[in-house]
């Protein structure tokens, strides 16, 4: 099955490379197991975001979201910083032509930006900012750590 994939280059600190392949496996919300079209089998990570654990509850639903999204399916993956760099490869997912992942799972608040790595992600900025004023995910486990704290 064909689909077609739309990837903006920009954030790259590589010369991009673009995968397409299936998600084998869903580590957690934002690490996965890629098989290439071609036949390579790698790890891959978001870049730019971090999920909480899996042991977290926001981590858990942010894993299940990845699992429901994208495992099984055929993904771009952008690459943007290469496995030689570390265990895995960073990058963009995009899945259903040109659904970044990354910015889904802030948008639900699953996952925070990681400014330091991710400066001129302003679309990642803003994804965030909203899911704290609505208070979704990790956002609301905050809101109530802190009225926890405050009253105790």
């Amino acid at each position: 099955m064909a689909v077609g994939i739309s990837l903006s280059t920009g954030y790259s600190q590589v010369e991009d490379e673009i995968l397409i392949g299936k998600v084998l496996a869903v580590g957690d919300g934002d690490t996965f197991y890629l098989r290439t079209n071609d036949g390579r089998e790698l790890w891959i990570a978001l870049w730019g975001v971090e999920c909480p654990d899996v042991g977290e509850k926001v981590g858990q639903k942010a894993r299940r979201y990845a699992q429901k999204t994208v495992l099984g399916k055929e993904i771009g993956f952008q690459m943007l910083v290469p496995r030689e760099e570390s265990e895995r490869s960073y990058g963009r997912v995009v899945y259903r032509g040109s659904k970044d992942l990354a910015l889904d799972l802030l948008r639900k608040g699953m996952a925070v930006w990681v400014k330091s790595v991710a400066p001129q992600a302003a679309n990642y900025e803003q994804a965030e900012k909203e899911a704290q004023k609505k208070g979704l995910g990790v956002w609301k486990m905050l809101t109530q750590f802190e009225k926890e704290t405050d009253t105790g």
